[in-house]
């Protein structure tokens, strides 16, 4: 179902004559402050985020983005606003780009079985096995929120302040891969480019460095 549902979105965007010359540029956010009774939908950007957007600005120049959106989560949203105030360029939130939805879940401190749990959600993105939503979920609520900020910006190069997981199902099934092994990838921060409307795979950042 959500294959054909990408198929379905693939289409819209390739058989209209709008969308054109511009890039889709998908941001994993930078590095939150980690405050293990809070859910981390709720945690802020940290000093040390705010200062690796500045590489992150750097890093995005050769792809010129025209305006940032980010998610509504809070370190989301700071990582846009700290990079589009560095690039003088527009920013704004929209809903929908947010996280796969875990906030019942806890901190998990082993990695080991932090990794095991999202390993099983993109193997099994059927079903509900790691948070309040499946991986098929997910992929449909921010594969929608993208095309609104693609009609919004037509034409135009946007960059997209979101997170990792959500990030690395929408690419793999636009472009291709395994989601699994580019969640692994990416690092705090990080992005992916893709042309619009075909969303081949351009760039892949996975660190962003001085």
């Amino acid at each position: 179902m959500v294959l054909s549902e990408t198929l379905q979105f693939l289409n819209f965007f390739q058989r209209s004559n709008r969308f054109h010359m511009g890039n889709l540029i998908l941001i994993k956010h930078a590095s939150p402050e980690l405050v293990r009774d809070r859910p981390a939908k709720d945690w802020v950007l940290s000093e040390a985020g705010r200062e690796k957007c500045a590489f992150l600005a750097e890093a995005l120049k050769p792809y010129d983005p025209e305006i940032f959106v980010g998610s509504e989560e809070p370190k989301a949203a700071a990582t846009a606003e700290v990079t589009a105030g560095l690039m003088d360029v527009g920013w704004e939130t929209m809903a929908g780009l947010h996280e796969h939805e875990r906030a019942g879940v806890g901190y998990i401190p082993d990695q080991a079985v932090f990794h095991g749990k999202v390993k099983a959600f993109f193997d099994r993105p059927d079903e509900l096995v790691f948070g309040e939503e499946t991986a098929e979920q997910a992929l449909e609520r921010f594969r929608e929120a993208v095309g609104k900020v693609l009609e919004r910006y037509e034409g135009r190069t946007v960059a997209v302040a979101t997170h990792g997981t959500v990030l690395s199902l929408f690419v793999s099934q636009v472009s291709g891969g395994d989601p699994f092994a580019l969640w692994q990838r990416l690092n705090l921060p990080s992005f992916v480019v893709l042309t619009v409307p075909a969303f081949e795979q351009i760039a892949l950042v996975e660190r962003v460095v001085a």
